[in-house]
């Protein structure tokens, strides 16, 4: 009987001893990257593990190494040829060891315990500095807790102000403690905490953590109780509360946006993070695929203006689309929509107030959009023939490089109704003609223009005549530049081209370019006698045009662009004021007699 009783305690005993010590094992990964050459070194303390839930460690080893080139998925194969790695113990049974030169296999398996640091550093070996990632497992035995941690806790039904948690009981075990913590970490059990509570029952946490921030990271611990006074260690996890929709998530909340007076108006960023459906259906002009996240503005135009040009600045979208409505929120009339980043709306409605809906194609990128809305600039002052820009042609120059650069732009130029001729085959559609004139003075002229920045497709036409009876004597649509070479001028005569670009359809907005007016040829004698004849200022002119004369000057009659006399003078003087004051804006040719010699000269009114 004795016998018996002692053998029962001998096997209880060794039954507790078991429990006692009973272990654990579990890996954690440790890695770094970065340049090979730098080097790049990942260093591990024994204080760096923390999957032994606070309980002694009894046993550490090296277990998987692993490195990656250029990325965390990258090649694995290239260790021992474009770099390899050292590794490096101090403290525990593996005090002083060093292994120079490694590769994966190396290191596995090394004993490691009572480590106080591991030390991994990479070796560049080949004439190229590359990147690379690598990472270590350690395997940790360590003593079973008598009360597991709970694990794999997970965030339902999070919303801006609220979230429900779960999680997995670590044994079996019913009471649990949580507390929680906004936009910053903390240690738990040390009254560091937003909220705190006990939980009961079944693990999960619902319906009760309400009354949170928006768009803010929640770090929560939760721990076991597993009676008695056993508390496991904590564990812990993290969650995003939702955003705030944008303001301008709908129609009815859509944000007024400044339209700007011939100009972009001020720039508007926007955001389509977390917005919703609002609920309109897609206009049947759009092209993108509505998956909701649309965002909303709204616009008066101003008095006056039946136009206004849209420009994308940025955009974080795949394709941002566009709708235009007109109408009020729940009775919207679709107008226009555009895809491109830049759009031109027009047939608008002076005074109206029209609304503006932007989303990403699919609703699958997220975030800012920039843009500007304005009415277009007026049409440039050179926009017919009647108000042809003049320029002088410069003579003696050896290319078009050394020739003299003369700005233009064709932005909200219109149509002139001169249709555009055909040249080189191609014919084009001159919608958006800028004028020029010139009075030669050598009998061949270059003009060659380029465009700047913004290709244009320029095309260029010349003309002898007048406005109103042109005569074709040249074009040039090749490529950039374009140029065209003119023969057989009258020298003084006065000759016009225009510059459109090709397409119909394209934007005018931004787009400019350079004008060259040159012959290799020199200025004739008889030409430089005759500009000899007089001289004349200013040029604009406001009101007075003075003209001064070595001779008398006989006679000065002005015209308009049309051909129409508007002046008539017989001064008998060597000098005259020429009186423009009641002459409307634009060109004008003012036809000067001295001494039996009569020479024209193109003033510009302003």
């Amino acid at each position: 009987m004795k016998k018996i009783t002692l053998w029962l305690f001998a096997l209880c005993s060794l039954a507790f001893l078991w429990q006692a010590n009973a272990q654990s094992q579990s890996t954690e990964n440790f890695g770094a990257f970065g340049s090979d050459a730098a080097p790049t070194v990942l260093t591990i303390n024994s204080t760096d593990i923390t999957v032994n839930q606070g309980q002694p460690i009894q046993a550490v080893s090296l277990g998987t190494f692993t490195s990656h080139y250029d990325s965390p998925t990258g090649g694995t194969g290239w260790c021992g040829d474009w770099y390899d790695f050292s590794l490096a113990v101090t403290g525990g049974v593996a005090n002083g060891t060093s292994i120079p030169n490694g590769c994966d296999a190396d290191f596995n398996g090394l004993d490691v315990t009572g480590f106080t640091t591991i030390t991994i550093t990479s070796n560049n070996i080949d004439p190229w500095i590359d990147t690379v990632y690598f990472d270590i497992d350690l395997e940790v035995t360590y003593q079973t807790p008598s009360c597991l941690a709970p694990t794999n806790m997970a965030a339902s039904n999070v919303t801006i102000s609220a979230a429900d948690l779960s999680w997995a009981a670590g044994g079996g075990e019913t009471v649990w403690y949580l507390e929680w913590k906004a936009a910053a970490n903390f240690t738990p059990g040390n009254s560091e905490e937003d909220g705190a509570d006990t939980v009961s029952g079944t693990p999960e946490y619902n319906g009760m953590l309400t009354s949170l921030m928006s768009d803010t990271v929640y770090y929560v611990y939760y721990q076991a109780d597993c009676g008695g006074g056993d508390i496991s260690a904590w564990s812990s996890f993290t969650f995003t509360t939702e955003a705030l929709p944008p303001a301008n998530d709908d129609c009815a909340n859509a944000i007024p946006i400044t339209i700007g007076l011939e100009m972009c108006g001020p720039e508007v960023i926007g955001s389509n993070v977390n917005a919703s459906n609002s609920g309109v259906s897609q206009a049947s002009c759009a092209v993108a695929t509505y998956g909701g996240g649309d965002i909303w503005y709204t616009f008066t135009m101003p008095s006056g203006a039946t136009e206004i040009n849209f420009s994308v600045n940025s955009s974080d979208f795949s394709t941002t689309q566009v709708e235009l409505y007109s109408g009020a929120c729940g009775a919207l009339v679709e107008e226009a929509c555009a895809t491109a980043s830049s759009a031109t709306f027009s047939g608008l409605s002076s005074s109206a107030t029209y609304y503006l809906r932007i989303y990403d194609w699919g609703n699958d990128d997220f975030g800012d959009v920039a843009f500007c809305a304005g009415t277009p600039v007026s049409p440039p002052a050179n926009d017919d023939c009647a108000n042809a820009e003049v320029l002088v042609q410069e003579t003696n120059i050896t290319s078009a490089d050394l020739a003299t650069s003369h700005p233009g732009t064709i932005e909200s130029a219109t149509d002139s109704g001169l249709e555009a001729e055909e040249c080189n085959s191609f014919s084009g559609t001159a919608n958006d003609d800028v004028w020029y004139a010139f009075e030669a003075l050598t009998e061949n002229v270059n003009i060659t223009v380029n465009d700047e920045a913004v290709f244009i497709d320029i095309v260029i036409q010349a003309y002898s005549g007048a406005c109103g009876a042109l005569v074709n004597i040249g074009c040039a649509d090749a490529g950039n530049p374009e140029e065209v070479m003119l023969t057989g001028l009258t020298i003084g005569d006065t000759y016009y081209f225009r510059v459109y670009q090709y397409s119909d359809s394209s934007t005018t907005i931004g787009k400019t370019f350079n004008v060259k007016l040159w012959s290799s040829d020199a200025l004739s004698v008889s030409n430089a006698q005759e500009k000899a004849l007089f001289a004349y200022s200013p040029n604009p002119v406001n009101n007075m045009l003075n003209i001064k004369a070595q001779h008398h000057i006989t006679q000065v009659a002005v015209y308009n662009m049309l051909g129409q006399q508007v002046v008539d003078m017989a001064p008998n003087a060597v000098s005259s004021e020429v009186d423009m004051s009641l002459l409307q804006a634009g060109a004008y040719f003012v036809k000067v007699s001295v001494d039996g010699k009569t020479e024209t000269i193109r003033i510009i009114k302003k």
